[in-house]
């Protein structure tokens, strides 16, 4: 993209050095790209176990003792390692949407899901990840095992990578390294052998062209309901839990299916789980029991499970079941929240009291309350590890105690560390004061709160309490409480670092001070009953209608923008209109007063010079205030599209910009959310894009900014030492400029030929005293014949002295301090001319 400021790949010809003034100063100047790097979220460093974020839905342990536990983050999944130093390791996917990532890094792969995991004797992990099955080497590298992506069930006796696989919910792996894999919708258990072939192990499959796998083996020509999880004991044999079955089965290494634990289904739907088999369920439910807590103490084959969804054996035998379901008898709610213990034919509970929530911790497991269980596990000790919601439980085989191995304090929300190492659910609402910067984020739950990042770390200084809104109230301790219609819908900071929490609740809205003490004071809106919208009123007597943003006044005071309007809170406290009318007139009104157009705010941003610009996320334009009154459409046409880059950004398409941000040079950045991109709008009004190829998702750290995939930017924010900071889908990244770096040099007495032309490949001695306005250039030949692609272009000021930047992503060529000379450091794959320009000297 020639003219991207951020993106200086510049096409010259090689004669262009030649153009200096003589005896001008040398300006360090920006070589190169413009990179992009996560800033806030995204798990990309080690974690506190106690700090991680997690929504489990399977786990295992390795020899070792260290807790593989797989996660929902977002639109996607993720697999921590909890090591033994209590501290958490993303090892495979990433936060929000991405590509595949087969064959790379297993940090830089997306899984669409992870319903379950399981290791091999290797070391390798395996992941169900919707229609895949996907492995990661003990080296951190990911690739596809079985499944090709496409939902469906064709593909026995061929490779398990050409095949179909539906929905994976179990996985387990035998000591010869067959792979199991069950498809609870598809009733059945595949196996995928040593060398990678794929058939039906348990229940009814598919061939390649369509045939049912039926016969007389007494495992494929069973039929199985759903089965969900699964686990390979010592010897071999399979075990499998079932939801729909409600029990747990043993599939022998002659692949013949016995019952082991568990009544089956609930009256009225009693079919046995497996046919084709002598046995049948002893005792059966009913209608009285069929949801209730029994069998503790009892044959396991007259034990009542909910809906068993995990299954581990530990080195005994023993056979220990998740048993994670809610249901109600229709009088009652009964929670089936526990895990049962198999030993023999006797069942008995090792953890849970049946209770829905977070109690207990510390004491006896079998007396605390769970969440969600989802997985289970067993250590190399004999302990117990539970995936519970969102925390990972751990139960003393000494002492059947349970604690907490990993999740989340209840309202830390990861304060205090690395803001690269915390979960970022939905930022937005971007804002900076003097190199910090805010945003609002939804982690919470259903809560809104408002993070700081500041030093490179995130706190949290609104929201996460319990209190309700009023003056007075710490900031820390209040809840912006979405359930009950309460959210926070904008922020801005002003130039003395005073943060403003405008929120919503039930069509009022109202803005907040946060007080050097921090608490809440009311800055403007009315809490009672009044609706006087009329302008010159108190802010606090002045009724606001769904608070759409607002945006600090560098003048002093605030803008509040409002369906169909912009407002703004002087710093006497009075309330005047300062953009569009209601109702709302059809013109647009531009060239015109702001007071009478047609505007529709989205969002709101302020240069320093007190421009204000209107982000109009429906009509696809960005309106320009100038402090005189007067508004024009600063940036698109009204057309949904993309297009325009290097000419006026009137004439640009955007796709529903969604926020804009000045910097101090007076350039504004626009969040173009429809199209995936940061477009940018420099001093003379040309727009181009610095962030974005228009692939959507999470792609590109530390790559160029302008090849990255960016996941529907939503605002954006400058910070003053030079990078746009934005937030992108379930993260926000900052676009950081080339690094600047200078060099002087020195060299003995003599003089240069001017105008030489030579291909060097080490270092360019520039022999005698430089003169003032002397020129290196370093370029390389382009695709283009008779054009050169410069990297680096050095000058001497009026001191003799070079001034050059570093440039290290082309090629890895860099332009280094040497005494007498300018020195290319690395190896290079093509010719490097280097031209040589007299000065005035």
């Amino acid at each position: 993209m020639a003219g991207n400021a951020y993106r200086l790949t510049l096409l010259a010809v090689a004669v262009a050095a030649a153009a200096v003034v003589p005896g001008a100063t040398a300006v360090p100047q920006a070589i190169g790209e413009a990179t992009i790097d996560t800033v806030a979220g995204g798990l990309s460093t080690r974690i506190p176990a106690d700090q991680l974020p997690l929504a489990t839905t399977d786990l295992v342990v390795d020899p070792a003792g260290r807790v593989y536990v797989a996660s929902m983050a977002g639109p996607g999944a993720v697999v921590f390692r909890i090591d033994l130093d209590g501290y958490a390791t993303r090892v495979a996917g990433v936060v929000g949407s991405g590509p595949l990532g087969d064959g790379g890094p297993a940090t830089r792969a997306t899984l669409k899901s992870a319903s379950a995991i399981t290791l091999d004797a290797a070391g390798n992990l395996y992941v169900a990840d919707s229609y895949r099955v996907r492995r990661i080497t003990p080296g951190g590298v990911i690739s596809t095992v079985a499944g090709t992506g496409v939902p469906g069930g064709l593909g026995d006796g061929g490779p398990a990578t050409a095949a179909q696989i539906y929905l994976p919910t179990g996985l387990a792996v035998d000591a010869a390294g067959a792979m199991y894999i069950a498809e609870a919708s598809e009733h059945r258990i595949r196996k995928v052998s040593p060398t990678g072939v794929i058939s039906t192990y348990v229940g009814v499959g598919l061939t390649a062209d369509g045939s049912a796998t039926t016969g007389a083996d007494p495992a494929t020509g069973a039929t199985l309901r759903a089965p969900r999880a699964l686990t390979v004991d010592r010897d071999g044999s399979l075990y499998v839990v079932g939801d729909a079955t409600r029990s747990v089965y043993k599939v022998g290494t002659d692949g013949r299916v016995t019952p082991s634990a568990g009544l089956g289904s609930p009256a009225g739907d009693l079919p046995t789980a497996v046919t084709g088999i002598a046995a049948t369920l002893g005792g059966g439910p009913t209608a009285a029991n069929a949801w209730q807590y029994t069998g503790d103490g009892g044959p396991a084959s007259l034990a009542a499970f909910g809906n068993p969804n995990g299954v581990a054996v530990d080195a005994s035998g023993a056979v220990y079941v998740a048993d994670g379901m809610v249901a109600s008898n229709a009088s009652n709610w009964v929670g089936k929240l526990r895990v049962r213990k198999v030993v023999g034919s006797t069942v008995s509970t090792v953890a849970g009291d049946g209770k829905v929530g977070y109690r207990g911790e510390g004491g006896p497991a079998t007396a605390a309350s769970l969440e969600a269980v989802t997985g289970v596990a067993v250590g190399p000790h004999g302990d117990l590890y539970v995936a519970d919601g969102s925390r990972v439980l751990t139960v003393s085989a000494a002492t059947g105690v349970v604690t907490t191995a990993a999740g989340m304090r209840a309202g830390s929300f990861g304060d205090g560390l690395l803001a690269t190492a915390v979960m970022v659910s939905n930022p937005r609402s971007l804002t900076s004061a003097a190199g910090t910067f805010y945003f609002i984020d939804s982690v919470a739950g259903s809560a809104d709160i408002v993070r700081r990042v500041r030093s490179g770390r995130v706190d949290t200084v609104v929201g996460g309490g319990t209190e309700a809104l009023a003056d007075g109230v710490a900031a820390r301790g209040a809840r912006f409480d979405n359930n009950v219609g309460i959210g926070i819908v904008g922020i801005a900071v002003d130039t003395a670092g005073t943060l403003y929490v405008a929120s919503q609740a039930g069509g009022r809205g109202l803005v907040w001070k946060v007080t050097a003490d921090g608490s809440l004071a009311l800055f403007a809106g009315v809490v009672g009953d009044g609706r006087d919208q009329t302008d010159g009123r108190r802010a606090t007597e002045t009724y606001f209608d769904s608070i759409v943003a607002i945006a600090a006044d560098p003048r002093g005071g605030l803008f509040v923008a409002v369906p169909q309007q912009v407002r703004r809170v002087a710093t006497d406290g009075i309330v005047r209109t300062v953009a569009g009318m209601v109702p709302a007139p059809s013109a647009l009104g531009d060239g015109g007063p702001a007071t009478a157009a047609h505007v529709e705010p989205a969002a709101l941003a302020v240069a320093p010079a007190g421009d204000l610009y209107i982000v109009e996320y429906n009509t696809n334009r960005i309106r320009r205030v100038a402090p005189d009154g007067i508004i024009t459409t600063f940036a698109g046409s009204g057309k949904n599209g993309y297009g325009g880059d290097e000419g006026p950004a009137p004439d640009a398409a955007l796709r529903a910009p969604a926020g804009a941000a000045a910097d101090a040079s007076g350039q504004v950045y626009v969040a173009d959310y429809g199209n995936h991109r940061i477009r940018r709008i420099d001093a003379s009004g040309r727009i181009t894009t610095v962030a974005g190829s228009g692939a959507t998702g999470f792609a590109g750290d530390g790559g160029a900014a302008a090849d990255a995939a960016v996941d529907s930017p939503s605002s954006v924010v400058a910070l003053p030492d030079g990078r746009v900071v934005f937030a992108d889908g379930p993260r926000v990244r900052a676009i950081v400029p080339p690094a600047k770096a200078s060099l002087t040099l020195t060299a003995a007495p003599a003089r240069v030929r001017a105008g030489g032309t030579v291909v060097v490949g080490g270092v360019l001695r520039v022999a005698g005293r430089p003169a003032a306005g002397l020129v290196v250039e370093l370029s390389r030949r382009a695709a283009t014949a008779g054009t050169y692609a410069v990297f680096a272009r050095v000058r001497t000021d009026s001191g003799g002295r070079f001034r050059a930047t570093d440039r290290p992503r082309l090629d890895q060529v860099y332009v280094a301090s040497y005494a007498g000379g300018v020195g290319i450091l690395s190896a290079i794959s093509a010719p490097v001319t280097v031209r040589v320009t007299a000065g005035d000297g």
